[in-house]
């Protein structure tokens, strides 16, 4: 790397000696936003930092910034100078924290990545890919690290005052946030789990917030008075009935029953209406293999479970003591189905599976659900979670390849992509939106919870702040389909 002072640029001179230390071909530099910091991109697959002062003895920063394992095309600096990016030829963009060298966003593509920008005071990232196609990414803002290990599950009460986390704890552990203020949630408690009984990570909380229940690898669903989030107290007995793992929870919308799912095969419910008095109330059965994910119908009449028969079966449980099936089990998935989701409408029901696809029914007659258009695809990995906006107008799916990724619904029978969520290193979980649709949470692998601000209007400011000024009404139909907000830009 050669620097050349260009305070007159009709008589450039050079400064000082050319830096060193890559071992082959530099692709791209950049220098950091207030001119301290350069970084360089090698064909070494590294990126080189160093400080820039008045001098010319340039200092190298430390060892190189590794991770990527071909080529760099690309580096660029957010505006705060915090974090770098490098686009890359093994068909990601790579995130550096600068102060720690941390990696802190893997971001896959279909093809080597040719060029990063941050926008929009670093919330938008903007890629280049040799797939011809240019990606914006909205990256989080705040991160919680509270857990101790993979977040499995997110789930928010209905007041959106409060997120209840479980993860596979070494210190076998839920957690409840106080979420009265989204962009500074505070962690009210952490709830110990039984001495003699590992968590899964499995954890649902009722719509008032005062019941939260989770599962155990020992097939034991576990319960706690959370009537004081700060000081949750446990409710006796646990509920039994199988001695295998429990990989799933869910509570109906009225707060009522509970659901657990897990490797017997079976969905068990229990009448929690008094949660120090509950009781057994029926087991589905019919799937031929473990069950991954259990999801009630808005109005609690119908239960969806998916596993890994590869299928999705349907119950009506308007009499919960004598559930009914609902038609033949839904097909389609060439691979286990970790997830389902009813929209909040009830019109349409959402499955993620391991085949990296995201198929939709109308289920507007649950006895017949009715395929809508082709399986959404997009993701590099398994689908690991599915969720409706309240709204019910878009659709967020999360990934192994460690991002979220946004569906228009507002025509289900064409469903269109909205965005790629990026910023977690790790699979991403578990995904669940505030009651009010303006936040969104994503547990993932990497132990965080990471929060995006999903409010129409500010995203409107993002996106035009990313496409620049001015914007077509018909891009702006195409960029926030079906909203009220006209375009600010």
């Amino acid at each position: 790397m050669r620097l050349w002072n260009v305070a007159d640029p009709r008589r450039p001179h050079p400064i000082g000696r050319p830096l060193t230390g890559p071992t082959n071909t530099v692709f791209a530099v950049a220098f950091s936003p207030d001119g301290r910091t350069l970084a360089a991109g090698s064909l070494d697959k590294t990126v080189h930092l160093w400080e820039i002062g008045n001098t010319h003895a340039w200092l190298s920063l430390g060892p190189p910034l590794t991770g990527p394992t071909s080529w760099i095309n690309a580096v660029a600096f957010s505006s705060d100078g915090r974090t770098l990016a490098a686009a890359t030829s093994d068909t990601t963009v790579r995130i550096w924290d600068v102060a720690t060298r941390r990696t802190i966003a893997t971001l896959a593509h279909p093809g080597p990545v040719t060029a990063v920008v941050y926008l929009h005071n670093d919330r938008i990232l903007a890629t280049a890919a040799a797939d011809g196609v240019a990606r914006l990414w909205a990256l989080p803002s705040p991160i919680l690290t509270g857990p101790n290990d993979t977040v499995y599950t997110v789930a928010f009460t209905a007041d959106g005052n409060t997120l209840a986390v479980g993860s596979t704890t070494a210190d076998n552990t839920a957690e409840l946030w106080n979420f009265t203020t989204p962009d500074q949630p505070i962690l009210n408690t952490r709830i110990p789990g039984p001495a003699n009984a590992r968590l899964t990570g499995a954890i649902a909380i009722t719509p008032d917030g005062h019941t939260l229940a989770a599962g155990s690898v020992n097939g034991t669903v576990f319960l706690w008075d959370t009537t004081e989030s700060r000081h949750p107290t446990p409710l006796a007995p646990p509920l039994t009935g199988s001695d295998t793992v429990v990989e799933w929870l869910a509570i109906s919308p009225d707060g009522r029953i509970l659901a657990a799912a897990g490797n017997d095969h079976n969905v068990r419910l229990w009448d929690i209406s008094d949660p120090r008095h509950t009781r057994r109330l029926t087991t589905l059965k019919g799937s031929t293999n473990y069950v991954f994910s259990v999801a009630f119908s808005p109005d609690g009449h119908t239960v969806a479970a998916g596993g890994a028969d590869k299928t999705i079966r349907l119950w009506n449980i308007a009499d919960p003591q004598h559930p009914i099936p609902l038609g033949k089990p839904l097909t389609g998935p060439t691979n286990y189905v970790y997830t389902v989701a009813f929209s909040p409408n009830g019109r349409s029901l959402a499955a993620g599976d391991a085949d990296k696809t995201v198929r939709l029914w109308n289920i507007a007659d649950p006895q017949h659900p009715i395929p809508l258009g082709k399986p959404l695809t997009g993701p590099a990995k398994y689908v690991a979670s599915v969720t409706f906006s309240p709204d019910s107008h878009t659709l967020a799916a999360s990934s192994g390849d460690n991002t979220i990724r946004l569906w228009d619904l507002t025509n289900p029978t064409q469903p269109g992509p909205l965005a790629i969520l990026a910023g977690p290193t790790g699979p991403v979980a578990t995904l669940a939106y505030t009651p009010n649709g303006r936040t969104l949470a994503a547990g993932s692998d990497d132990r965080t919870i990471r929060l995006w601000d999903m409010n129409p209007a500010h995203v409107a400011a993002r996106i035009c702040a990313a496409i620049g000024d001015p914007i077509t009404l018909a891009e702006w139909s195409r960029y926030l389909p079906g909203t009220s907000y006209h375009p600010p830009c």
